[in-house]
């Protein structure tokens, strides 16, 4: 029987200067499709990481190393929600209530719920 051990390379400051860069220029291509939704997105998905994952949040600004590969997801996130407010804009029924759940299934973040999910 033998058992393998993976050892993770400990993040330096160079995976930190790396993932700032790719968060940057994910966030400029985002911002290259969708020039009048771009930051209305980004406000929301910040209002919502800062209280659901402050690890993502972080990562999404370009502020921590990315140890957990989130970025895909949090770009890819920010390029859906910019969609959706372009439609929003053009006549199609997005709520707000539609974005954050949006959000926050994308990223599989926590839903509130009330009283604990108990109903009556």
């Amino acid at each position: 029987m033998s058992f393998f051990f993976f050892e993770a390379a400990p993040m330096t400051y160079y995976d930190y200067l790396e993932d700032k860069e790719y968060a940057a220029e994910m966030d400029s291509k985002v911002r290259a499709d969708y020039p009048r939704h771009a930051d209305e997105a980004r406000a929301l998905m910040n209002k919502i990481l800062r209280r659901a994952d402050k690890q993502q949040w972080l990562v999404f600004n370009g502020e921590a190393c990315d140890r957990n590969f989130d970025l895909g997801g949090l770009a890819t996130t920010h390029r859906y929600v910019s969609s959706l407010l372009e439609c929003r804009d053009k006549g199609q029924p997005v709520s707000e209530q539609y974005l954050e759940s949006a959000v926050r299934a994308c990223l599989g973040l926590g839903f509130a719920v009330i009283k604990g999910g108990q109903t009556g």
